[in-house]
């Protein structure tokens, strides 16, 4: 099983899921990478079936459409951002599983950013946070639909994950790609406050 980090646009990661006995593939938040995703696919010989979003920002979503309509496979975002997003094919659900072939992908509602952000756990092992947590940082909670409080809860339940979990943000903006979940909650200023008042403070 594999998980492919792709620089896409100017600072975001797009992310490739594939692997096990079949050829089977989700794409994650491709952003404006269409085409380098286009051609991971292809030289891989993977049969895309699901775009998957972690919110409903423009530099998350650019490209899903173009994707789904030269490749297939269903366009899926959380129920609560679905509305702001166009072509969505199905809306999750927390604690839903996803199957790409013999990959399990969890889905994990986590909002704070926007109202239905979520995170992705791969086979438990890798954890896709898109806007929700950085390395060393957390998304924005001064936009629109955005919520202090509903961030803060988001953290403290990704914290209470394993600590050997790969954390995959969904922008370059540390001083390192990727980390394992323990040294964020370690040294991510964001998950150690203890209360919502601290953490608004910050």
């Amino acid at each position: 099983m594999t998980v492919d980090q792709i620089r896409v646009g100017s600072d975001n990661f797009a992310y490739l899921i594939y692997g096990g006995a079949s050829k089977k593939a989700a794409v994650v938040d491709p952003g404006m990478g269409e085409t380098k995703l286009e051609k991971a696919l292809k030289e891989k010989g993977l049969d895309l079936e699901y775009i998957i979003l972690t919110h409903h920002h423009y530099d998350h979503t650019a490209g899903a459409i173009e994707l789904r309509d030269r490749h297939g496979g269903r366009i899926l975002a959380h129920r609560d951002d679905a509305p702001m997003i166009q072509g969505v094919d199905k809306t999750l659900l927390d604690g839903e599983i996803l199957k790409i072939g013999d990959i399990d992908v969890k889905v994990l509602h986590t909002p704070g950013h926007t109202p239905g952000g979520i995170c992705l756990l791969v086979t438990d092992r890798y954890l896709l946070t898109g806007d929700t947590l950085f390395i060393n940082e957390c998304g924005r909670c001064d936009l629109p639909g955005s919520s202090i409080e509903a961030m803060f809860h988001s953290l403290k339940m990704l914290g209470s994950l394993p600590d050997d979990i790969i954390v995959y943000p969904g922008h370059d903006y540390g001083p390192i790609p990727s980390d394992t979940l323990g040294n964020q909650k370690r040294t991510n200023y964001t998950m150690r406050a203890k209360t919502v008042e601290e953490f608004a403070l910050l």
